[in-house]
Order: structure tokens, then C-alpha cells, then sequence
């Protein structure tokens, strides 16, 4: 509302008297607006020797400032407890801690994308040490790649070989980070800070932004990547627990399955000893019946004599130390060795063929008997001849004619 002053002494007090009270109510809104909590008000004071003015701007400035750090305090020991709980639940294994790590680290700080590296405890000897990337974690999705980085590469390398915290706010553009391949625009502000408990490195924590880091969230950072590296070894000494637990209950159900198997394999073995005494019985009666009435002879592959039974040396009228170890040519009459049908007979068992026909032999009164049967080749591995088995019947010089006949007429047609 506006007044219309008198231009006396007395017009010049009430207007003065009402800039005093305008500014006394701009005064009191501001007061009320500080103790609401709203500290990003304008005020302006009533002169510079406004001393109640001036005294609320500066009790204005020192609540703001004590609410951004109780802010910033708030955020820190809210995540420290947050992550508290992230790193003491049940984890398989390395990587599934590292991946749950980063994936609530990122979601955290409202980043973009993070990585966790950690130095390989498995390398040979004569290979050099590296870190190998154990999860990753980028636009909300959980990525697999692989990457390894050697001590004092790259920025990642160097945080590992130095042990600082690293942080960049502008990034260059030829920086080769974790988003290489996705697709997306690469960050602006990088994040590495090195992975350090009880005096050990055990590899870096990586997280890329496309805002600046304060300095209290960095520090955030380093303190969860000190918890991380303190519950790592226990989650590694659990692994390796729980692979030796599996190693165990894998070797102890071989051990089981091994252990029926020698038992079915003892009772099959026992069964087939029956069966081989059985046998044993079979095969003697076999070869008791055979020398009876066959001829047996068994030479190697030079033609030596290595045994003979009774009927051939009955069919021969030779005793057995008269042809044992002797050559079999002692059985053919002169000349006969280098015929080709003679040669024909080795020949073919040489090649692992029986011959099955008639032969004429010498017997040790210089005469000559007749016998019909079969030469069987036995071979080794390597399928050479090594031994032959012979096994004949008596028969007359007629029949012998009659045969041999045949087979020429049979030749001939």
C-alpha cells in the first residue's frame, strides 16, 4: 500500500519508520525460512551495520555448511553399513563376491560402470604376475570380458605397482578403460583405487562416471575397498574349503564306486575260475579223446619239431627223441623241400592261412605213409607266424591217390 508522505520532518520520520519496519518483517521471514531449513533463501541486510541482519546471514551460511556435512556423513556411515552387510553374506566363490561388490558399488554412487581386478594366485612360475578382470558391471548389466593387465600398465597397473588412490576428471579420449566395445560413450571421470589390506595388495576397484566424485565420496570408496580386501581372504580360505570339500566327496565316491567294481570284478573272476576249472576238465577230455585217435605235431616258424604225440609217432614209427627239436623236412622225402608245392604249404601259412589236404610223408623205416588233416598258423601281436600246429589222420595210399586226383581234376576244371 502506498503512502503519501509529508514533505515536512514529520513525513520523513513515518516514511523512515516504515522502511524500519518493512525490513524488521523481511528479517523475521528470513529467520523462519533458516529455521525451516532453507538455507538457499536471498536476504539482503539493511545496511552494512545491520548487525542482526549479518548475524543471520552468517548463522545462515554455518547451518547450511553443517547440513551438507551432516549430509555427506549420513550418506557414508548409511553406505559403510549397507556394504557392511554386502561383504558378510555367503558368497561361492571370488568372483561372485567381486560381482555383488561392484554391481552395489556402481548402483551406489549413481556411476555409470565399474570393475574389480584382482592378481591371479594361480599363474606358473615362469609366468609374470598379473591381474585378471573378475567382474564387471556397466549401464545396469552385468558384463563378461576378459582382460588381463601386467604391473605398472596403464592406470589400473600403476595403482597396483604404486598402492594410491587415482582419480581423474578428464578423462582422455585415447584412455582404453573397462566400456571399450559396448557401445556407449566412454566416461569422463575415472575412479581407481587399489585394493589394500594388512599391508597387501590383492588387485584395484575401477568406477567410471560422467560427473565429479567429491572428495568425501572417494574417500567412501577407498574405505569399502579396505573392507573388501579384508573379507576377501576369508572368502578365498572358504573357497578353497569348500573345493576341497568337493575334491573329497568326489574322491571318496570314487573310492566307493572303485570299491564295488573290485567286487563285481572279484565275483566275476570267481565265476570265471569255476567256469575255467570247468573248463579245464573239457579241455582235458578234448585233448585225451583227440590223441586217441589224431596225429598231433607242433613246429615253430623255422620248421624245428617242438613236440609230437603218440598217435603220430605211431602213424611215423619214430620215437620221440628221434624228432623232437629236429626239422620237419626229416618227414618228406629228398627233394620235396624245394618243390613248389611244398613251398606253397608255407607260403600260405606264413601269411596266416590254414592248409587243409593230404600229405605224403617219410616214415623211419624208409617207407611211406599217408595222412590227411590240417596245418594250423598261430601268429604273435604284431601278426607274424610263430608257430604251426598240425593235425592228422591215417589214411591209405589209395585214398591219398584218390584225393590228390580230385584236386587236379577239380584244378583243371
Amino acid at each position: 500500500k502506498q503512502f503519501k508522505y509529508r514533505k515536512d520532518e514529520l513525513g520523513m520520520m513515518l516514511q523512515a519508520m516504515h522502511r524500519l519496519i518493512k525490513g524488521f518483517n523481511r528479517t523475521a521471514s528470513f529467520a523462519t525460512k533458516i529455521g525451516k531449513g532453507e538455507y538457499d533463501v536471498a536476504y539482503k541486510t539493511l545496511s552494512e551495520d545491520d548487525q542482526v541482519g549479518n548475524a543471520l546471514l552468517s548463522m545462515r551460511n554455518n547451518l547450511a555448511k553443517a547440513s551438507q556435512e551432516n549430509k555427506k556423513r549420513n550418506w557414508t556411515n548409511r553406505g559403510i553399513s549397507y556394504f557392511d552387510t554386502v561383504l558378510k553374506s555367503t558368497y561361492k566363490n571370488t568372483g561372485d563376491f567381486s560381482q555383488n561388490l561392484i554391481v552395489e558399488l556402481v548402483k551406489y554412487l549413481k556411476a555409470n560402470q565399474g570393475a574389480v581386478f584382482l592378481i591371479n594366485q594361480h599363474k606358473k612360475a615362469s609366468e609374470e604376475e598379473y591381474m585378471e578382470l573378475t567382474a564387471c558391471y556397466a549401464w545396469d548389466k552385468v558384463k563378461s570380458l576378459e582382460k588381463k593387465i601386467y604391473q605398472g600398465e596403464g592406470l589400473a597397473g600403476q595403482v597396483w605397482q604404486e598402492g594410491n588412490t587415482v582419480y581423474i576428471d578428464d578423462v582422455p579420449s585415447s584412455y582404453v578403460n573397462i566400456a571399450s566395445g559396448l557401445g556407449k560413450a566412454k566416461p569422463t571421470h575415472i575412479l581407481i583405487v587399489p585394493l589394500k589390506g594388512n599391508k597387501k595388495t590383492y588387485g584395484v576397484v575401477e568406477v567410471a562416471l560422467f560427473e565429479n566424485l567429491e572428495p568425501y565420496k572417494i574417500a567412501f570408496v577407498e574405505k569399502i575397498a579396505q573392507n573388501f580386501a579384508l573379507t576377501l581372504s576369508s572368502v578365498r580360505m572358504a573357497e578353497k574349503s569348500q573345493t576341497l570339500l568337493i575334491e573329497n566327496a568326489e574322491t571318496k565316491l570314487a573310492l566307493d564306486e572303485k570299491t564295488q567294481e573290485n567286487k563285481q570284478f572279484q565275483q566275476e573272476i570267481n565265476m570265471l575260475g569255476d567256469n575255467l576249472n570247468g573248463l579245464k576238465v573239457d579241455y582235458q577230455s578234448y585233448t585225451e579223446a583227440i590223441d586217441s585217435f589224431l596225429g598231433v605235431i607242433e613246429m615253430d616258424k623255422n620248421q624245428t619239431i617242438l613236440s609230437v604225440n603218440d598217435k603220430y609217432l605211431e602213424f611215423s614209427f619214430y620215437n620221440y627223441q628221434d624228432l623232437l627239436t629236429k626239422n620237419h623236412k626229416k618227414l618228406i622225402k629228398a627233394g620235396y623241400e624245394t618243390s613248389n608245392s611244398y613251398l606253397d604249404i608255407w607260403d600260405s601259412l606264413a601269411k596266416g592261412l590254414k592248409v587243409n589236404k593230404t600229405f605224403e610223408r617219410k616214415n623211419a623205416r624208409g617207407g611211406t605213409f599217408y595222412l590227411e588233416g590240417v596245418y594250423h598258423p598261430i601268429l604273435n601281436q604284431n601278426k607274424e607266424l610263430e608257430r604251426i600246429i598240425g593235425i592228422f589222420s591215417l589214411i591209405s595210399e589209395s585214398r591219398h591217390k584218390e584225393k590228390r586226383n580230385r584236386r587236379h581234376r577239380n584244378y583243371l576244371a
